[in-house]
């Protein structure tokens, strides 16, 4: 759908002065994002550092999705150590990031064991939002956390259902785990979740619910920050947990898929159509277990 078509289609069935505002919001995220891109230009490849650490014999990579750099900086000494820098994501959001990854080392993660706790990344020759993951490798080296340990209340997997399920399953040699959080819903200390009716998008998408109450004042971004900020805390603990398991001669990377609006533009989560700062600058830690 245009541009055009799309204000004509807002301002129809909710009003022109949403219509106006989304228009104004959308172009200010474009702006921002392409005035903003030199945040980011200079950061090392994340695709570059993983061409390097997945040809690694022994290699633990922990994707926590959704994860901020800023945010991860602030906290992450409280549950690991290790060397940390920022990065330059390939993609603002999982769809775009799998098909980039997958579409360039596919054979080599074929020989990892991946435990998912992501739909996106499953087992099945399923497609989701156009990724489908047996284009790229059997398929039979992952492990579907999100299938057997969804909590339907939270509309998530819980951290803690990962960490029993990698000890139940046990590590390879080459390993991915991918936690959901710090992706919505956060459910930490800090709990947002949203109606069923908006997370099934039968009105408005949940970014767009989102931000009308964010305006209306119902919802105030310092308690989605904080909100955010917890559910961080909570799959950090699961990490640090995760890394009890792990050989100690191993490499152990911990890094992300993309970032997080909070905000910024009037955004929340990651627009597939926008490259802002927030979604791009991810964390990589070195982590050490010795």
């Amino acid at each position: 759908m245009s541009i055009i078509s799309r204000f004509i289609s807002v301002a129809k069935k909710e009003g022109i002065n949403e219509a106006v505002y989304r228009a104004f919001q959308y172009v200010k995220g474009k702006t921002y994002s392409k005035l903003n891109a030199i945040k980011y230009m200079h950061l090392p490849s994340q695709i570059e550092l993983l061409s390097e650490i997945l040809k690694e014999e022994k290699i633990t990579l922990i994707i926590l999705d959704a994860c901020r750099y800023d945010f991860f900086k602030n906290i992450y000494t409280s549950y690991l150590s290790g060397e940390l820098k920022a990065v330059k994501s390939p993609a603002p959001w999982t769809g775009d990031w799998l098909k980039v990854v997958f579409g360039r080392f596919g054979t080599l993660l074929e020989r990892f064991k991946i435990f998912s706790a992501n739909p996106m990344l499953n087992s099945r020759n399923v497609s989701a939002y156009g990724f489908k993951a047996r284009r790229y490798i059997s398929g039979k080296n992952v492990i579907d956390i999100w299938d057997r340990g969804w909590d339907w209340e939270l509309n998530t997997v819980h951290p803690k259902k990962v960490v029993e399920i990698v000890e139940r399953e046990r590590l390879g040699d080459k390993n991915i785990i991918w936690f959901i959080q710090p992706h919505f819903p956060y459910i930490g200390e800090t709990r947002f979740l949203m109606p069923k009716e908006v997370i099934m998008c039968q009105k408005d998408t949940p970014s767009i619910w989102l931000s009308k109450k964010v305006r209306s004042g119902e919802i105030s971004k310092d308690f989605l920050i904080q909100a955010y900020l917890d559910n961080l805390k909570l799959v950090l603990s699961s990490v640090k947990q995760i890394l009890n398991l792990i050989d100690v001669e191993a490499r152990v990377v911990i890094t992300s898929d993309h970032g997080e609006l909070l905000g910024e533009c009037g955004y929340f989560f990651h627009p597939s159509f926008l490259r802002m700062p927030e979604q791009i600058i991810i964390p990589w830690l070195e982590v050490d277990i010795g």
